[in-house]
């Protein structure tokens, strides 16, 4: 089936929505607002993770290098497992012990890749994702656990990008 071809998707929502399905190499499926601009809540984590995967790859940050609470790892901090709380500083629980979903974690993240690339994380995200994927819309002024705005036009970009093999 080709993908102007494709069926909608049933949705029952009574608000504005957009959805898309992405494969590697092109968008198969888009319904709804795509070219709105929707606050991405959650989906920052991602966006900002790509960022900081950039910054792995330049070889300005090494995910095994310290970062948050003692003993924990930039590898840590992406993967929700530095022992911060959902909010808040104080850790809830060890280093690597399990996953608590943080919105701190991904703020101490964010400033440890300022620190380590001499740039404001919103900038490093400009230059090196929204410039990197050439984005149109999203907006990363916002905190990079929960701020970032964007479409899902974007979001299938990155998912494209996300989806191909290194």
């Amino acid at each position: 089936m080709r993908p102007e071809t494709a069926p909608p998707i049933p949705v029952d929502l009574d608000a504005a929505h957009a959805l898309g399905v992405t494969a590697p190499g092109a968008t198969l499926h888009e319904q709804g607002e795509t070219g709105r601009v929707f606050d991405l809540a959650s989906v920052s984590k991602p966006l900002a993770a790509l960022g900081v995967l950039v910054a792995v790859e330049r070889g300005l940050v090494d995910l095994d290098e310290p970062a948050g609470p003692e003993g924990a790892t930039v590898r840590h901090l992406i993967a929700h497992t530095a022992g911060y709380p959902f909010e808040g500083e104080e850790t809830v629980g060890a280093v690597g012990a399990r996953r608590i979903y943080s919105n701190t974690g991904f703020e101490v993240l964010a400033a440890h890749v300022e620190e380590a690339t001499g740039y404001d994380f919103p900038e490093w995200m400009e230059q090196t994702v929204i410039q990197g994927l050439d984005l149109v819309d999203l907006e990363v002024d916002g905190s990079p656990a929960a701020g970032y705005r964007g479409t899902v036009r974007d979001l299938l970009v990155v998912g494209r990008e996300r989806s191909r093999p290194p």
